[in-house]
């Protein structure tokens, strides 16, 4: 029987046992909560014949796409424990568009001269706002920079709602502005925003003192902000019915909220930026007693999500899929609140920064998918193919959750992409046990399939019909490829034949979109990728959008699919952290097991070997031994059970005593060496290394 890929709560319990017991104890690691699993719910398919995957989300009446307009405001805090806790800027009222350690936006209005706010980098523009929490009478605005001889450009706006600014004070254009009172129209305004634009001495965004005037009954006073008490009883106060949004903005989903202006970018590092999502959403009534999953393909770091108010679960990890289960919180037929809270700064969000950018947001798809009480909540299949690897056997283990002593059957079918049918018989059954599931295991012998491979792509879909007690509940859809991938005699073999991997590192990202794209970027990169004869991409530091993967299995092309955890050095050593890598490897495995384009699994990038590499690699050789798994920069010296030994940017005499001294010990890989991947087919000798099947060093042509 396969292992299936399936857990039934944030613990992230039911794989391999050696996980499991690490997953014991998270006190001291935020984790996802109960009612939060790793994206391997089926989307029940609304006909008899097969879908492409996208048409499958897009054209369902079980899958109701959450895109498009939100409320969303911005605010600042971090997780701790599990739980949010707001930043002081967001007590005092005050936000920034970053803020260096030590130098919070509260010091620029202390009256002490000693103190400043200062932007975290000398990149602009960079901002500050005050919200003086109600309306006043504003008359003038009195600024003393850090470097008083410096001349600084800024803009000055007011607002009474935080959406529509006023221009209170321009001095965008010209030498720039010192220290000084700037003149300014007077306005009744609640929100402050001083802009800064550039320090014409080269400087930071950096302010000792900024003083608002506002008109009182005995005369003009400076405005000072005072600390609202830390009321941890109110932070969820955004999700409520009655809560009003009416001075929020809108947001595009998905999108990353700095590309859309609301902060600054981060690079190898978090801010303590956190959004605030609303909208209001009928949900059909075909959705009544049936079973609803709230599904998100990627939310940057921590999202805590609330359905009419009430908190469904926390999911930690900004690369990962994960479903939320939201039926006893939906209320079919009506309309429905639907609210999410993401949080940058988490205890696990080392994993997720590294050599690129860190943007916030929900910023891939989203949806809500529904199912029956009883229904198809996983399937792995695998396709071991026969020793002249002509023929396959198709194998599937479908896991049914639902009522507990319920009988379940289920019959399949293999069908081609352009409908034909493949001449098998599936059939299985089971009884739901007492913690209401079952796993339902299929097979049978396919001959002479077509095989999945880069150069040929061929894509088939198995079709499962499901029914409980004797009555039809439910019919699903798996797309997958015949393929076979194997490490004989140090040599990688695809289907038998050794392969030549031309490859590069892709980062998931556009500078004018962040993570936030669409077909159009993904198939203008792989049609240049197919061009320049790249067959393999190394989804660099973190897996990419499911649709990514998607095209990548219709185009061909072989994937390095990555758990996304990234120089977290000295964490690798901690047995504590040890739940957030496992966490990330359950979510990406739970999503891209069944895709034929995944070569093999790349755990982490540049983390150094520690304790927690061994943990890792146990637990996704248990949950998916048909695939090659390394640690990146690991090599034969540890830890055990790695396919291939990785080296990043070695020189011509790293590969010559390679091949020298440790060629009979693993496969190498050079998976980073400018941007190129390749598989090494060794023990090889001399010049042929350059010129042999699955050879390219990436600094040089072959020879």
């Amino acid at each position: 029987m396969i292992n299936p890929i399936h857990l039934p709560h944030g613990l992230r319990t039911g794989l391999a046992a050696a996980a499991a017991l690490l997953l014991v104890s998270v006190a001291s690691q935020a984790q996802n909560t109960q009612g939060v699993t790793p994206a391997t719910l089926p989307i029940p398919l609304p006909g008899a014949s097969p879908l492409s995957p996208d048409k499958l989300r897009g054209s369902n009446p079980w899958n109701l796409p959450m895109t498009g307009q939100w409320r969303f405001a911005l605010t600042h805090g971090q997780i701790v424990g599990g739980q949010f806790e707001p930043a002081d800027n967001a007590l005092w009222g005050l936000e920034t568009s970053t803020s260096q350690s030590g130098h919070p936006a509260q010091d620029a209005f202390d009256g002490d001269s000693a103190t400043r706010w200062c932007a975290d980098s000398s990149s602009y523009p960079q901002w500050i706002t005050a919200d003086l929490r109600q309306t006043l009478h504003v008359t003038g605005i009195t600024l003393a920079w850090e470097t008083g001889d410096h001349k600084y450009r800024f803009k000055i706006d007011g607002s009474s709602d935080g959406k529509t600014w006023t221009t209170l004070a321009d001095a965008s254009t010209g030498p720039g502005v010192g220290d000084g009172p700037v003149a300014v129209g007077p306005a009744d305004v609640r929100f402050v925003k001083l802009t800064v634009l550039s320090d014409g001495g080269g400087g930071w965004a950096s302010l000792r003192e900024i003083q608002i005037h506002v008109a009182g009954p005995n005369g003009d006073t400076i405005w000072k902000p005072t600390k609202m008490e830390a009321d941890n009883t109110h932070v969820d106060d955004f999700a409520g019915l009655n809560f009003d949004d009416s001075h929020w903005n809108n947001l595009a989903v998905p999108s990353n909220w700095e590309i859309a202006g609301y902060s600054i970018p981060t690079y190898n590092s978090v801010d303590d930026t956190v959004g605030l999502y609303r909208r209001w959403v009928v949900v059909p009534k075909t959705f009544a007693n049936r079973r609803v999953y709230w599904r998100f393909d990627g939310a940057m770091d921590g999202a805590e999500v609330y359905v009419n108010g009430t908190r469904a679960g926390y999911h930690e990890s900004g690369f990962t899929a994960f479903d939320v289960d939201i039926t006893d919180l939906v209320k079919p037929g009506v309309r429905n609140l639907f609210a999410v809270r993401v949080t940058k700064t988490t205890p696990s969000v080392d994993c997720e920064t590294g050599d690129f950018q860190c943007l916030g947001g929900i910023y891939r798809e989203t949806s809500l998918i529904c199912v029956p009480r009883t229904n198809v909540s996983d399937i792995t299949v695998r396709t071991p193919l026969s020793a002249n690897y002509r023929d396959a056997t198709f194998q599937a283990d479908v896991v049914v959750h639902g009522t507990p002593g319920a009988r379940v059957s289920l019959t399949g079918a293999l069908l081609g992409v352009d409908g034909s049918r493949v001449p098998v018989s599936l059939t299985g059954s089971g009884n739901i046990d007492a913690q209401g599931s079952a796993t339902v295991p299929l097979s049978a012998f396919v001959a002479a399939p077509r095989l999945w491979s880069a150069e040929k792509p061929n894509l088939y879909y198995s079709v499962f019909q499901l029914s409980v007690d004797g009555k039809p509940s439910e019919r699903v859809e798996q797309r997958f490829g015949f393929r076979e991938v194997e490490i004989k005699n140090n040599i990688v073999l695809w289907n038998g034949r050794a392969i030549k991997c031309e490859g590069t590192c892709r980062h998931d990202f556009w500078a004018d979109k962040g993570f936030a794209l669409t077909d159009k970027e993904w198939n203008q990169d792989l049609t240049m990728m197919k061009n320049a004869n790249i067959n393999a991409i190394r989804t660099s530091h973190y897996n990419h959008a499911a649709r990514f993967l998607e095209l990548c299995e219709e185009k061909g092309f072989y994937i390095l699919d990555e758990v996304p955890f990234c120089w977290i050095n000295e964490k690798n050593n901690d047995p504590a952290f040890a739940p957030a890598l496992l966490a990330r490897a359950a979510d990406t495995l739970g999503r891209d097991k069944n895709r034929p384009c995944v070569l093999a699994w790349s755990l982490g990038n540049e983390n150094g070997v520690g304790k927690n590499s061994q943990t890792v690699i146990d637990f996704v050789k248990n949950a998916d031994p048909t695939r090659p798994a390394f640690i990146s920069q690991g090599g034969y010296w540890g830890p055990k059970g790695q396919s291939f030994q990785d080296m990043h940017y070695p020189t011509p005499k790293d590969v010559d005593n390679y091949i020298k001294n440790d060629s009979g010990k693993l496969p190498a890989q050079f998976s980073e060496q400018p941007h190129i991947i390749t598989t090494l087919v060794l023990p090889i000798s001399g010049r042929k290394r350059w010129v042999k099947p699955g050879i390219r060093f990436g600094s040089h042509p072959p020879l």
